[in-house]
């Protein structure tokens, strides 16, 4: 049985009897004349008649196949393959691949891209069902095989098709539409490469006389902008003589805004104290976005009064509407909001943006945890401590007004008894003009800055520098940036130059100080400071680099970073001993100090969909159960699954993991996480965790399909667009409908040559003159 598109079409095949019903209608218009020259025509009629009757019966017979073949081509025909399928006998497999990434969300009219996606799935199931062959068919998304792919056991096949290898019969359809209700598109950014990897093995395998492949996308710039990851995969399946065709949802994509960052500014995150958020807008579209409106909520979480983790239900705050002006395409807008949780605990901040063709993506969370404060430790050589004093005086004065930062003023004997799991509590150490360390204190603070904790030196006249190159600096391998020389007086003033320059800096340390007309930097005087050796020079490859500098030029601030923590050497003093900072900008360099230096021990993770999120516990203190609390597709929808830590490669920690590796789809969407745990002794715990989703898939960017294909060369694909019925053959076999117009051409002309050959024409000039 012959396959069309559109088989209403296929009555036109009854107006191929229209040239047999117009030759009998001219037979009944003949009469009989009789004449006597009839009888010698008559006699060359009857030599000939065979002859004439046959060019008559081709003619006639060729008019009607002309009007077959018009018809076949309006009706869309789709001609089988093989000889073997003509008869009947052949069996089909369809392996469709569907993306399923975010990006497939794409509103476009009334349905998404993934709908128009299925909307293809339905029409080769009925195509199928319209033939009298055996056909079969696999179905598999993009998440699922990059989900298998990820996973350290082998996942077998049929966990990871949604259809396998399943005969398309007269009922299949109905099983295929409870199938498509339980799958939908995901929120995760995944590639073709996998789904392509899987369809190989199985295609490899497969017994079915013929195979066919098709791959139904959106085709972003993102995910095939770079086809040669998969050139070599469908040149495989190509030498398997499977035909491969592309079928894109989309003709070209949409602007699109998205929330691409949302996340907390460097400082204390303690209660009552306000923080800054930052948060990002990119317009992914070709125009330009105007009167942008960004929302954001703090959210209070009181984990101790509610009974139930599975019912969302936090304190919602609606912070001031942001108003956005324009944004020009393809430029990301950045604005800072304050939030302000007067409790501790892990809050959560939403900013979200009006709908638009992808909605998830206007929509970012970020779990700030809000302690009590935050802690330093100050040890001070001084023997007046004049730099602790002012230190505290900063950080602690006193009334209503708090930083957040509780210093914890110790001698510099407090470092040799002090253990690592006692140092790992502070979140900065200030040596302040410290004459010197014990080398144990020297590998503590080591250890201590490795894992991301803060560090800040100031010099001092106490300061045996001797000792701080040799212990210290270590040949630069210390935690001292620089190695020192001598004190040494800054030359007077012969202009308005002032006497520490930070003109053009952009560090966190001093950007505050720069602003309005006169700087409150240009009134600071210094007088004495230490001075590097004259051979040095800041290594940048080693993680060293002079972030302020005096007028001469000679090092005011050298930082550098050590595994995850920050170090900051100054070469004066805290305290108005060989300067006036204090009288100033003291204050705000100070506060931006800590929030520098102490950014390693906020720990943040950008957390995207489908990555894995990992507890870890010490089994001494914590038991082995752990309920994860995983959002829904619906605000306040939430779900617990129930794991059970076990050992990791450190042996006194246990550890348990959701989504990633163990699966995607627990961590499929975007939203809050909670895992609540339980310590052997005292109430539970709640760690609370933000998943958000790729910004990589916010960009609706289409691929030129001539330029993919041309790039996938020597693979031959055929592409079509979704509400193309036939499709256009870029690179393959030739298509149908151009080899029956190709038919077509050269029938009418032989229709042509025939009809003159069977008609009379009188000889040019074969009269007689009388």
């Amino acid at each position: 049985m012959w396959q069309f598109t559109f088989y209403a079409l296929t009555w036109g095949f009854l107006l191929t009897l229209l040239p047999l019903l117009i030759h009998l209608i001219n037979l009944l218009r003949h009469r009989r004349v009789k004449w006597a020259a009839m009888d010698f025509l008559l006699q060359s009629y009857k030599k000939h008649r065979r002859w004439v009757w046959l060019k008559q019966l081709l003619l006639l017979l060729l008019r009607m196949l002309i009007v077959a073949l018009i018809v076949a081509m309006l009706a869309q025909w789709t001609p089988k393959n093989r000889i073997l399928e003509a008869l009947g006998g052949a069996t089909t497999h369809h392996y469709v691949l569907i993306d399923d990434s975010l990006s497939m969300s794409e509103l476009t009219g009334d349905a998404t891209c993934f709908d128009i996606a299925l909307a293809e799935v339905r029409r080769v199931v009925r195509q199928s069902q319209a033939d009298g062959s055996p056909h079969r068919l696999t179905l598999i998304r993009f998440s699922a095989a990059a989900g298998a792919a990820r996973s350290p056991e082998q996942t077998p096949s049929s966990s990871v098709a949604d259809v396998l290898a399943e005969p398309i019969d007269a009922k299949f359809d109905e099983r295929l539409e409870k199938k498509m209700q339980t799958i939908g598109v995901s929120e995760l950014a995944c590639g073709p490469l996998e789904a392509l990897e899987l369809s190989q093995q199985l295609i490899a395998d497969d017994d079915a006389d013929t195979t066919r492949l098709y791959i139904i996308s959106d085709f972003r710039q993102v995910s095939w902008g770079n086809p040669t990851v998969v050139r070599d995969t469908l040149n495989e399946i190509q030498s398997s003589k499977v035909p491969m065709e592309f079928v894109s949802c989309v003709r070209q994509g949409q602007p699109n805004l998205a929330i691409t960052s949302l996340q907390p500014e460097p400082g204390p995150q303690a209660a009552g104290v306000p923080l800054f958020v930052h948060v990002e807008v990119t317009n992914y579209g070709n125009v330009a976005a105007t009167n942008v409106q960004l929302k954001l909520t703090a959210q209070t979480v009181d984990d101790q009064t509610n009974t139930d983790p599975t019912v969302w239900m936090p304190d919602i705050e609606e912070l001031p509407v942001e108003y956005i002006d324009e944004i020009a395409e393809g430029e990301t807008i950045s604005r800072r909001v304050q939030v302000y949780f007067p409790t501790t605990g892990r809050h959560v901040v939403h900013a979200s943006l009006a709908d638009d063709p992808i909605r998830l993506d206007n929509s970012r969370w970020e779990v700030i945890d809000f302690r009590s404060s935050e802690r330093c430790l100050v040890i001070d050589g001084d023997p007046e401590q004049r730099n602790a004093f002012f230190m505290q005086t900063i950080l602690q004065p006193g009334g209503r007004a708090s930083t957040g930062v509780s210093p914890d003023v110790q001698p510099v004997s407090f470092l040799r008894n002090l253990s690592m799991e006692q140092l790992a509590t502070y979140d900065a150490v200030y040596l302040m003009d410290v004459r010197e360390l014990e080398e144990s204190g020297v590998e503590k603070l080591m250890l201590y800055c490795d894992n991301g904790g803060g560090l800040a030196i100031f010099a001092g006249p106490q300061m045996d520098l001797e000792r701080y190159n040799e212990r210290l600096y270590l040949d630069g391998k210390g935690i001292l940036p620089m190695p020192l020389r001598r004190q040494e007086l800054l030359p007077p003033r012969l202009d308005d130059t002032p006497d520490i320059n930070i003109e053009g800096s952009d560090h966190p340390v001093f950007r505050n100080l720069l602003r309005g007309r006169n700087p409150i930097i240009r009134m600071a005087h210094v007088d004495r400071y230490l001075q590097p050796r004259q051979d040095w020079n800041a290594d940048a490859a080693s993680g060293v680099e002079v972030i302020a500098s005096y007028r001469n030029g000679d090092p005011f601030a050298v930082e550098k970073t050590i595994g995850n923590g920050r170090i900051v050497f100054f070469t004066t003093t805290f305290a108005p001993l060989w300067n006036d900072l204090a009288r100033s900008p003291n204050i705000l360099y100070a506060l931006n100090l800590h929030a520098h230096v102490s950014t390693g021990r906020r720990k943040r993770a950008d957390r995207h969909v489908g990555d894995a999120i990992e507890v870890q516990l010490d089994s001494a203190v914590y038991q082995a159960g752990i309920a994860f609390i995983t959002p829904g597709e619906e605000d306040k929808q939430r779900f617990q699954l129930d794991r059970e830590a076990r050992k990791s490669d450190q042996a006194s920690l246990i550890s348990a993991v959701l989504g990633g590796k163990n699966g995607q789809s627990e961590t499929g969407n975007s939203g809050v996480y909670d895992a609540i745990v339980k310590p052997i002794e005292g109430p539970p715990e709640t760690r609370r965790y933000a998943v958000n989703i790729d910004p990589i898939e916010s960009d609706l960017t289409t691929v030129n399909s001539r330029e993919l294909l041309s790039s996938l060369s020597p693979v031959r694909v055929q592409w079509r667009y979704a509400d193309e019925a036939g499709g256009e053959w870029l690179r393959g076999d030739l298509p149908p409908n151009l080899a029956l117009m190709a038919l077509l051409i050269l029938l009418l002309i032989g229709e042509q040559a025939l009809a003159f050959s069977a008609s009379y024409h009188p000889t040019q000039g074969g009269g007689r003159t009388v």
